[in-house]
């Protein structure tokens, strides 16, 4: 475990321990901690989320800036 991990897991269980001073848990602070950022996906066994992959370029996209000055092929415009 990295020095910032222990870093995060430390600063977790110190703000479960505040947080739940007065109420009697099933395991430890440091254990509800742990299980804290497993849920969370901190845990470094996991692998980094793939990048997203854009799927549309500027090659089928269209920006339309004003509808009102879209018209169609008898030259309406689509929005009266």
């Amino acid at each position: 475990m990295s020095l910032s991990e222990t870093s995060l897991l430390h600063r977790c269980q110190h703000l479960l321990e505040l947080i739940y001073q007065q109420v009697e848990l099933p395991m430890s602070a440091q254990e509800l901690a742990m299980t804290l950022l497993d849920a969370m996906r901190l845990n470094p066994e996991y692998a980094e989320p793939a990048l997203h992959e854009d799927l549309w370029d500027q090659k089928t996209a269209v920006m339309i800036k004003k509808a009102i000055t879209i018209a169609d092929h008898d030259g309406r415009f689509l929005i009266p």
